[in-house]
């Protein structure tokens, strides 16, 4: 199994697709991941600039890409472990 393999079903469970990864893997556990990385304010919005520009370029409906970024910007934001700016 390759990553997309990986990657692709726990993205959709993230965003409140159909929950194949977690069927398959269990529950994908992205804020216990992520509590090692200090995730401020700053981190959160340059991710989410990747996310934006990544989907820019390869998603052509601008209501869909609406869409998925309003839905990343929640998991963004519950990855926050720090209130600090940076």
């Amino acid at each position: 199994m390759n990553l997309n393999d990986q990657l692709a079903p726990s993205q959709f469970d993230v965003v409140g697709g159909p929950n194949l990864y977690s069927r398959k893997r269990g529950h994908p556990r992205l804020r216990l991941r992520h509590l090692p990385f200090r995730i401020g304010i700053a981190a959160r919005d340059a991710w989410m600039a990747c996310m934006q520009a990544a989907l820019e370029e390869v998603m052509g409906s601008a209501r869909l890409r609406d869409l998925l970024l309003h839905q990343l910007f929640k998991v963004a934001d519950s990855m926050r472990n720090s209130d600090a700016s940076l």
